[in-house]
C-alpha cells in the first residue's frame, strides 16, 4: 500500500470505493463478489478483511530509540506529533500495524483505564466453580491453591511489565482485545484524547485502579508502566518525509 500519511491520517479511499475496486479488479469467487455487490453485509466484511495491508513482525520492525523520562516529556511528544501532521508540517508514520492515531489511541484508553477502571473481571476465578465452592475442606484448599497460582503469575507479569523496558508482542496489563484502538483513528483525534486524559494527571488526578492482569498498582508503579509502555509504541512512530508506507489497520 503506497498511501502516505499528511495531516494526521491514513490516506486511503472509502471502504466503498476500495470494495468496487477489489471486486473488479482482485481474484474472488463469483459468487462472494456478486453477494456484496448486492449489499450482503458478511460478503462485504470478508471481501473488505481482503484488503487489509500485510501483517509486520512488529519484533524485527525498525524502531527509533526514544526515552520519556517523565509525563509532561510524554505531553510535549504527543504536541510534536500533532505539529508533525498540521498542515506544513514535516508528515509522520510507522513502522508497525498501528497508525499513528491507533498508537495514541490505545495509549489514551490504557491510562485511561487506570484512572477510571478497566469495567473488566479478574484475569482468572479466585473461587473454584461449581459445587466444589460448597466443599468446606476441599474449596478452602482449592481456593488456597488458586490464590496462590494467582499471586505467582502476578509477580511473574510484574517483572516483565514494570522493571525493565517492554518489548514488542508481550503482555498486557488489561485482557487481550481490551484496549485495542478503533480500527481507524485520526491523529488529530487520537492526539487530542491522549493530551485530555495525561491533562487530568497534570492537576493532581491519581492513578488507583487495579489492573487486570497485575492486581493493585500505586500511581507511581502506573506512572513508570505508562512512560514504558508509550516508549515502546511510539517508537514505531518516525517522524519526516522519508519514512515508508503508513498501513490502515492492525495490532501491535
Amino acid at each position: 500500500m503506497s498511501d502516505r500519511v499528511m495531516g494526521g491520517a491514513p490516506l486511503a479511499s472509502s471502504a466503498s470505493s476500495q470494495l468496487v475496486h477489489a471486486l473488479d479488479s482482485a481474484p474472488s469467487t463469483p459468487s462472494a463478489s456478486a453477494a456484496a455487490r448486492a449489499g450482503n453485509p458478511l460478503a462485504c466484511a470478508a471481501e473488505l478483511a481482503r484488503l487489509r495491508s500485510p501483517r509486520v513482525d512488529v519484533t524485527r520492525a525498525p524502531r527509533r530509540a526514544l526515552h520519556i523520562p517523565n509525563l509532561d516529556s510524554l505531553t510535549r511528544l504527543v504536541h510534536s506529533l500533532r505539529e508533525a501532521v498540521a498542515p506544513g508540517g514535516v508528515g509522520l508514520n510507522v513502522s508497525g500495524n498501528w497508525s499513528v492515531g491507533q498508537i495514541l489511541h490505545h495509549l489514551s484508553r490504557t491510562i485511561s483505564g487506570s484512572l477510571d477502571g478497566f469495567a473488566c473481571v479478574p484475569i482468572r476465578p479466585t473461587e473454584p466453580p461449581g459445587p466444589l465452592r460448597d466443599a468446606p475442606i476441599l474449596g478452602r484448599l482449592l481456593r488456597r491453591i488458586d490464590r496462590q497460582d494467582l499471586h505467582a503469575e502476578r509477580l511473574l507479569l510484574r517483572r516483565v511489565l514494570l522493571d525493565q523496558p517492554l518489548l514488542p508482542a508481550g503482555p498486557s496489563v488489561a485482557l487481550p482485545g481490551q484496549l485495542d484502538p478503533f480500527a481507524q483513528v485520526w491523529t488529530s483525534d487520537a492526539s487530542a484524547w491522549l493530551l485530555a486524559v495525561l491533562g487530568r494527571l497534570a492537576s493532581g488526578e491519581r492513578m488507583r485502579r487495579e489492573s487486570p492482569t497485575l492486581g493493585p498498582m500505586t500511581h507511581e508503579q502506573w506512572v513508570a508502566f505508562h512512560l514504558r509502555h508509550a516508549e515502546l509504541h511510539l517508537s514505531f512512530v518516525h517522524v519526516g518525509a522519508d519514512a515508508g508506507p503508513l498501513p490502515i489497520s492492525g495490532n501491535h
